[in-house]
């Protein structure tokens, strides 16, 4: 992608449900520079494998796992902000630092990231744990399998209606899934997604 044509995108599923496969399929065919901010047991993602672990201080570009143990989430934003351009920043499990309002390092990133050259992928486990002003910066919406009550959170949005028809294809589809829990879903059904572009 060129650099005016950069994108926020929003992936949401459950999990074992193939959210780090997506979203590093997204990421790859966007751009070499990718940064994957992650902490605690999930640093060593093996959707991720290849990428190496690393403080953001020492990144000089390319594919990188930064670790969040490290790195406080509002610094690192920060830092990206001044320094990092042309790439990719992925943002696990946003939720746990993501609230109602979108934090100010992130907003600005958000607003400013076509000039930065910055696509942005915040991945989410829930639409219930997705804060909703977030719908208002997001480009894309990558739906997977969710659980959980969140349609009372999609009435404002004027894609509320089409967020929650994709949402109950979606579990149709995945509750036909036979597959065992624990292994890798063999029919694919699991693994089903909707794409609803928000702006």
């Amino acid at each position: 992608m060129a650099a005016n044509e950069r994108q926020v995108f929003m992936v949401t599923a459950a999990k074992r449900h193939g959210k780090s496969t997506t979203v590093r399929s997204i990421a790859e065919a966007m751009d070499k520079n990718i940064l994957v901010y992650k902490q605690g047991s999930k640093i060593n993602d093996p959707a991720f494998i290849g990428y190496p672990v690393m403080p953001l201080s020492k990144y000089t570009g390319g594919k990188a796992i930064i670790d969040g143990g490290r790195i406080e989430y509002e610094d690192f934003l920060r830092q990206v902000y001044k320094y990092f351009r042309n790439g990719v920043v992925v943002i696990d499990d946003a939720a746990h630092y993501e609230t109602n309002d979108p934090s100010k390092p992130l907003k600005r990133i958000l607003i400013d990231c076509r000039s930065l050259g910055i696509d942005v992928i915040m991945v989410f486990h829930s639409l219930e744990d997705t804060p909703v002003r977030l719908f208002g910066y997001t480009d894309l919406l990558i739906l997977g399998y969710c659980g959980g009550n969140f349609e009372y959170k999609l009435r404002k949005l004027p894609e509320g209606t089409e967020i929650t028809e994709a949402s109950r294809d979606i579990k149709a589809i995945v509750r036909a899934c036979r597959c065992e829990s624990q292994k890798p879903c063999k029919c694919g059904r699991r693994y089903v997604r909707r794409v609803i572009k928000l702006t």
